[in-house]
């Protein structure tokens, strides 16, 4: 056992921490897929070219953002239907992936070892953030 910052840190501790940080590095990376698929289909839709895969995540965000109002508006905002919208966003990455066969050159051009140092810097960017997040109970009564 060992003390960091007033808390003991057991092998127990570091196994729920990393649950924790692979959960949710497999949920930041299954969002980003469906919001590619949501941008890719509002990109398509509207006629605009294909672009880089971060400006369609965006643009997906913003779209998922517009049918989630949609769906409060119609008071139909329950987690089946928003589970719905992930699922399809996901659906529609595959068939771009599928359609492009570029699933294998999502990065663009690039290095190994920058990717690799990018990669490195989101994920320990994210794990500190997941792990020094505060719990909702604690801010929001």
């Amino acid at each position: 056992m060992m003390s960091v910052l007033g808390h003991y840190i057991t092998a127990e501790s570091l196994v729920r921490l990393a649950g924790t940080l692979l959960s949710g590095a497999a949920g930041v990376g299954l969002m980003t897929c469906s919001l590619y698929g949501w941008g890719r289909l509002t990109r398509h839709l509207a006629g605009l070219p294909n672009g880089t895969w971060p400006v369609s995540v965006a643009v997906g965000l913003s779209c998922i953002v517009f049918l989630g109002g949609l769906l409060n508006l119609c008071r139909l905002a329950f987690p089946a239907a928003l589970g719905g919208i992930v699922l399809i966003g996901l659906v529609l990455a595959a068939h771009f992936w599928r359609q492009n066969r570029s699933i294998f050159n999502l990065w663009g051009r690039g290095t190994g070892w920058q990717l690799a140092l990018q990669g490195t810097a989101v994920l320990i960017l994210m794990g500190f953030t997941i792990a020094f997040e505060l719990a909702p109970t604690l801010y929001n009564a």
